[in-house]
């Protein structure tokens, strides 16, 4: 086969879910357009402003991602800031626009007009409650896991588990310290930070992800493994960067930690999805 139908294939194989993902974005915001624009019949400075956010609004999804992956901090951090605002606002202006629907479907006696000012009423309450939840303080959930035969010098071990923080775009150095604070003082004699830390590279990163060596304060000090969104950043350099600042990354691999002459096995395993990255990284409990 000729090199440019090779090239040809591989260019159309990359493309077409972009596109698919691009046509399905453009046809829901048309939805919400003849709904919350056309159909209310704004017009004038309001109309322009309502379909040039909706035109606009299909691009944020793949800017979002492309600017966070690929552009300066500096730089693409406020732009892909305002593509996931987007993407939350876009979310709850469609389940509003769709139940409405199905109320008017249903009987509702509900003008375009009453409809669209539903639709918003319902949205930017929910969208101001979603952001403040996401930039407030982790959630936390207090968990007692009964291990038969453990040792009584272990009895009582508190493990302070971070899961999912997503270092990145919408996620900087200020909000990880106050979740490593708020960690610390739970009082943890172990804490274990199970993937997904980061949306983005080391070069990128570096400075953000600082404060995680503050929970190697930890009396039995702090465990790592990787998570999916650490394999599409760069794995192996992320492994390597968790490791300077002081946490013992397990990957595929256990620790014995000793308290009061008792000794507990932990293990930690790369994500399941690591071996499409690197087969040598596949998921190994055993």
């Amino acid at each position: 086969m000729a090199p440019t139908v090779r090239t040809s294939r591989l260019l159309l194989a990359l493309l077409f879910p972009v596109l698919l993902v691009l046509g399905l974005l453009g046809l829901l915001h048309h939805y919400l357009w003849l709904r919350l624009v056309q159909g209310p019949g704004l017009q004038g400075l309001a109309w322009a402003a309502g379909t040039g956010l909706f035109a606009a609004g299909v691009l944020t999804v793949p800017v979002a991602f492309a600017a966070s992956r690929l552009l300066p901090r500096r730089v693409g951090s406020p732009l892909a800031f305002g593509g996931f605002l987007w993407m939350g606002a876009f979310s709850f202006l469609l389940v509003g626009t769709a139940g409405l629907d199905l109320m008017r479907w249903a009987g509702a006696p509900l003008s375009p007009a009453g409809h669209a000012a539903g639709v918003l009423a319902f949205a930017v309450p929910s969208l101001l409650w979603a952001y403040r939840t996401a930039r407030g303080p982790a959630v936390v959930e207090r968990v007692a896991v009964p291990i038969p035969g453990l040792g009584p010098g272990l009895q009582g071990l508190k493990v302070v588990q971070l899961s999912d923080i997503h270092v990145g775009p919408t996620v900087d150095r200020a909000h990880l310290q106050r979740m490593v604070d708020q960690a610390l003082a739970l009082g943890p004699d172990l804490v274990v930070v199970t993937g997904d830390l980061v949306d983005g590279s080391v070069a990128q990163l570096r400075d953000e992800v600082a404060p995680l060596a503050g929970l190697c304060r930890a009396p039995l000090g702090a465990c790592f493994v990787t998570g999916n969104h650490e394999y599409y950043s760069g794995g192996r350099a992320w492994e390597a960067e968790v490791a300077r600042l002081g946490l013992r990354v397990l990957h595929n691999a256990h620790v014995v930690l000793e308290r009061g002459g008792d000794r507990l096995v932990l293990a930690g395993v790369t994500d399941l999805e690591a071996g499409r990255f690197f087969p040598e990284d596949a998921c190994r409990p055993d």
